[in-house]
């Protein structure tokens, strides 16, 4: 989809709300942005994410604009506008659909970002005094 060009987060914690996506030029507005969760590990490339997204789906976010950030009104519009084109909960779903963005462990063993311990290798419990 592209490469992750900038992200936005908050100065006074350092926690990250946002990765901005360069398209290349795909894209009409040429940059997007997604929540670092949705991010995954490319299993085929190193050092590559990759996102479940649809071009459809990206296009319907608002026209992300550089100097959007540097307002806080306007931020706050953006991401207001940004934000009602996801549903947030447990699990995140994309508004109008039942498009789970949240991987199962299943998927995530499927796009090779991990694996399942058998017994012989779980950490033994921890105690509590």
């Amino acid at each position: 989809m592209g490469k992750i060009d900038d992200v936005i987060f908050d100065h006074s914690t350092g926690r990250i709300y946002y990765a901005v996506v360069d398209t290349g030029g795909w894209l009409t507005s040429n940059k997007f942005i997604v929540p670092p969760e949705t991010l995954r590990p490319a299993v085929d490339h190193e050092g590559h994410f990759r996102v479940d997204l649809t071009q459809d789906q990206i296009e319907t976010f608002p026209p992300y604009n550089e100097s959007d950030p540097e307002s806080e009104e306007k931020w706050a519009d953006y991401d207001d506008r940004y934000r009602s084109q996801w549903e947030a909960g447990p699990i995140m779903l994309r508004v109008a659909t039942d498009r789970n963005i949240t991987p199962t462990t299943q998927q995530q063993l499927d796009a090779g970002s991990g694996r399942l311990l058998s017994i012989e290798e779980e950490p033994p419990p921890t105690s509590r005094p």
